[in-house]
């Protein structure tokens, strides 16, 4: 018995949907951790500081492993593969052309 696979059109959109989240919550995730190294050292700035900065960094590094995890059990080929590669890449890019 053959198992149904998603698309191939529906798992590229799919990919380009995970990779634009994970890219604006990588390059985010980098900017709270800055600011969470600030919030941490000044003793007035409040507990809602570093709580939202703690759960975007946490969401920036949960969410790859999960996604990987989920695309791959329903059976998508092209997403697992990109959010492991190309998403550190688009990250590192959003990065470099924000920090300009």
């Amino acid at each position: 018995m053959t198992a149904n696979r998603p698309s191939v059109t529906r798992d590229l959109l799919h990919t380009s949907w995970l990779l634009a989240v994970e890219t604006a919550l990588g390059t985010g995730a980098v900017y709270a951790s800055i600011v969470l190294v600030f919030a941490l050292a000044t003793p007035d700035s409040g507990a809602g500081v570093v709580a939202a900065c703690l759960g975007l960094v946490a969401a920036a590094v949960t969410l790859p492993v999960v996604t990987v995890a989920v695309t791959a059990r329903r059976g998508y080929r092209i997403a697992p593969v990109a959010v492991v590669t190309a998403g550190p890449l688009l990250v590192a890019g959003a990065l470099t052309v924000v920090g300009r």
